[in-house]
C-alpha cells in the first residue's frame, strides 16, 4: 500500500516557499548545519577559501566551513559577545573570503574597498 498516495510533502513545501521568495528554487534541511553547509556550497564557497566567523558560535559552524573545504577565520566578539566590528574590519583587510556569523548569515556579494 503506497502510505505516501502520492504526496511528497517536503518537495511541495520546498516548491510552495520557492513561489513565496520568488526564487527558483527552495531546499529544505534538518538542521543549522545542513543549512550552513548548502548555503557555503551554493554561495560557490570551498577549498581554498576563507570564511570569518566569531569566537563566540556554536562548532557546527566552524565544521560546516571546514566541511566544503574551506578555511574559518576565528574573529574576537566585543562585550556584548557579539562580532567585533574592528576585528571583523581587520580580518576583512587582511584574508580574502567571506563573512559567516553564528546566525548563518554570510554573503560572498560584498566588497570592501579599504
Amino acid at each position: 500500500m503506497d502510505r505516501r498516495k502520492g504526496r511528497f510533502h517536503v518537495r511541495e513545501f520546498e516548491s510552495e516557499f520557492a513561489t513565496y521568495l520568488n526564487s527558483k528554487a527552495a531546499v529544505a534541511v534538518n538542521s543549522r548545519t545542513a543549512a550552513l553547509i548548502v548555503a557555503l556550497k551554493a554561495a560557490g564557497v570551498g577549498p581554498g577559501d576563507e570564511v570569518i566567523t566569531q569566537a563566540f558560535t556554536f562548532i557546527a559552524t566552524v565544521e560546516a566551513i571546514l566541511d566544503v573545504g574551506a578555511t574559518p577565520i576565528i574573529a574576537q566578539v566585543d562585550d556584548t559577545l557579539s562580532l567585533c566590528p574592528i576585528d571583523l574590519e581587520k580580518n576583512l583587510r587582511a584574508h580574502k573570503g567571506c563573512y559567516s556569523s553564528a546566525y548563518a548569515w554570510f554573503s560572498r556579494q560584498f566588497e570592501f574597498h579599504f
